[in-house]
C-alpha cells in the first residue's frame, strides 16, 4: 500500500542539478545521459521524494498541446505512452535542453530517441533507489497528471504553424 504523502515546495534548481549530473555527451538537442542512480543514491529518503515530486511537475510541464503535434506528427500518432516518453526525453537531457524543446518545439524532430532500457531507466530511477533504501514503493499519492494540454489546443493539420516540422514530414514522409 502506498504511504499518503503531501507533495513537497518546488526545487528545481536542486533537481535540475541532479539531473544535470548524469550528462555525459551533447550534441545539440542531443545528450547522452548516463543513469542517474549514482546520483538520486547520495539522497536521503525525504531529498528522493522532493525530487520525483520536482520530476513529474516537469514532465507535466511539458503537457501542452504544440507538443503532443509534434509528437503525434513525428511518431505517426501518439499514444499516450508515446507522449509521455517524448516529453521524458528532453527532461533527461538537462534543463538547457528541456527550456529549449519547450520555447520551440520543433526541436523535439532533432533529438535522437534514447534506447527502450535508457528511457526506462530514467524514468524509473528515483523510484528503484527508494525501493533499496527505503524497502517500500515510493509513495506516489501526490501525483495528479493533467487532463487537459496547458496550452491551446493544436490539431495535427496545423503544419503551417511549424514550417521545420513541415519540412521534416516532406523530408521523411
Amino acid at each position: 500500500m502506498l504511504e499518503r504523502v503531501p507533495a513537497t515546495p518546488p526545487r528545481p534548481d536542486r533537481s535540475w542539478g541532479l539531473i544535470n549530473r548524469t550528462v555525459i555527451a551533447e550534441d545539440g538537442p542531443n545528450v547522452r545521459c548516463a543513469a542517474p542512480h549514482p546520483v538520486l543514491q547520495l539522497l536521503s529518503k525525504q531529498d528522493l521524494f522532493a525530487f520525483d515530486c520536482d520530476y513529474w511537475r516537469m514532465i507535466d510541464g511539458a503537457y501542452r498541446g504544440d507538443v503532443r503535434v509534434v509528437a503525434c506528427i513525428t511518431s505517426g500518432g501518439a499514444s499516450d505512452d508515446g507522449f509521455d516518453r517524448l516529453r521524458v526525453r528532453p527532461l533527461s537531457s538537462g534543463r538547457r535542453v528541456y527550456k529549449g524543446s519547450l520555447g520551440d518545439p520543433e526541436t523535439f524532430i532533432y533529438m535522437s530517441e534514447p534506447c527502450e532500457a535508457e528511457n526506462k531507466s530514467v524514468r524509473s530511477a528515483e523510484q528503484e533507489v527508494y525501493e533499496a533504501k527505503c524497502g517500500a514503493e515510493l509513495p506516489r499519492s501526490h501525483l495528479k497528471a493533467p487532463t487537459q494540454p496547458a496550452s491551446k489546443a493544436w490539431h495535427v493539420d496545423a503544419l503551417e504553424f511549424f514550417p521545420k516540422l513541415s519540412a521534416w514530414v516532406d523530408a521523411n514522409g
